[in-house]
């Protein structure tokens, strides 16, 4: 089960049920592969890259930009740094 906010990002960012569910399937398999970073803080930093798209979203759970630190490292700099590395749930 994901949590609340990254469910609830989910929900918000695709209004159609069958992206939804692509997404949510994507994201979730996060919590089955092996990495170096929390999952939860790199499910988060992926929705805020996708901004949307599925594809990208896809595209981030495969490949992770090669490593999951790297995805992290891009949203918190798109984001203009704000120091917390999407370990901090998502704000309604």
């Amino acid at each position: 089960m994901l949590p609340a906010d990254i469910t609830r990002r989910i929900a918000k960012d695709y209004a159609d049920a069958h992206e939804r569910l692509s997404v949510t399937r994507a994201i979730a398999g996060l919590w089955s592969t092996s990495l170096n970073v929390g999952c939860e803080q790199l499910a988060r930093s992926i929705l805020y890259l996708a901004e949307g798209r599925v594809s990208e979203v896809k595209n981030l759970c495969t490949h992770l930009m090669g490593d999951p630190r790297d995805v992290i490292q891009a949203a918190e700099d798109k984001a203009g740094n704000p120091g917390h590395y999407f370990g901090e749930p998502f704000e309604e």
